[in-house]
């Protein structure tokens, strides 16, 4: 059992839980290896992703209530969350 943040419904309890992303941002993946010509630490750049801000529960009646919105609906339902 749990609530439906599309809704605003408790589920059933033997629904299950779907997990909507609100919001991504951009993320860059470093890591940092001792490097033995220049004697010290150095950040390598290992790769590009994207790494989830929001995510919401839903149910399946949330889902098909999720899916009729419009964009613009969707982002006054969650207002994004600012950047650092």
């Amino acid at each position: 059992m749990f609530h439906c943040e599309v809704t605003h419904k408790n589920s059933a309890l033997d629904e299950k839980c779907h997990k909507l992303v609100v919001q991504t941002r951009p993320r860059v993946y470093t890591q940092r290896v001792w490097d033995e010509d220049m004697n010290e630490w150095i950040t390598v750049h290992v790769g590009t992703g994207s790494e989830i801000v929001k995510e919401v529960n839903a149910s399946e009646e949330g889902l098909k209530v999720w899916a009729s919105l419009s964009d613009e609906d969707r982002r006054m339902m969650f207002p994004l969350v600012k950047s650092k």
